[in-house]
């Protein structure tokens, strides 16, 4: 199996690779932390079993002014008839993707349990990109297990909105009001990963940028070319 697979489907499996914590707090290596408010966040949010975790939902991502795709096969409806049949995609299909690449759970709750099994008997039958998520997303819709859905500052991905930039404090923020600071910048995609951005800035004008971790620090203390 390709190593990028078994990473994938190692996560359900975290608290029998990785023994002896209360909580666990997963972070996908092209995710980076801004703000250290959202960790926070997470492990408030994931207490009392419930899991802590964002949905591929915001007012600024454009997937939502689209046109709606052909009898609704959206790639959730895809990723649910792949793994479960039709009549799960069209019962869940509509549902927005909750995104596994940020999450916090404790060490306890029943999610684990569901997870491993759910995607064990996927992979028995398929095998694709997205497995480990469509199997925790029924999870959640299907078996109702309790939920704790962040804001997406707390797993931003810039192929839905670019983000706009606060030049007086050197980060990046939300491209509405009130521009809240982005906790985790979300490079998923291959694209998102080198693409050069030209950001909206709150003080005016615009900034020409990656979204990498190292474009960031760049940003700060160095000069910034404006455009007006």
């Amino acid at each position: 199996m390709p190593r990028t697979l078994k990473a994938q489907v190692a996560r359900p499996f975290l608290p029998r690779h990785f023994p002896g914590h209360g909580m666990y707090f997963w972070i996908d290596a092209d995710a980076w932390l801004q703000d250290w408010r959202a960790v926070e966040l997470y492990c408030a949010a994931a207490g009392r079993g419930r899991l802590a975790i964002v949905p591929e939902i915001d007012r600024a991502y454009k997937r939502h002014y689209k046109r709606p795709k052909p009898f609704g096969w959206t790639l959730a409806w895809k990723c649910y008839r792949e793994a479960f049949g039709w009549r799960v995609a069209d019962r869940l299909g509509r549902n927005p993707m909750v995104n596994c690449g940020v999450f916090a759970l404790h060490h306890d709750a029943p999610h684990w349990e569901a997870w491993r099994r759910i995607m064990t008997g996927v992979l028995q039958r398929t095998r694709f990109f997205y497995v480990e998520q469509i199997a925790l997303n029924y999870a959640i819709f299907a078996e109702h297990l309790p939920v704790n859905f962040l804001p997406a500052y707390c797993n931003w991905t810039p192929g839905d909105a670019a983000p706009a930039f606060d030049g007086h404090r050197g980060v990046f923020v939300e491209p509405y009001a009130p521009h809240e600071t982005i906790g985790v910048m979300h490079l998923a995609g291959r694209e998102q990963k080198e693409q050069v951005f030209t950001l909206a800035r709150l003080e005016g004008g615009t900034i020409t940028t990656g979204l990498r971790y190292r474009d960031a620090r760049g940003l700060n203390g160095a000069p910034i070319a404006i455009s007006a």
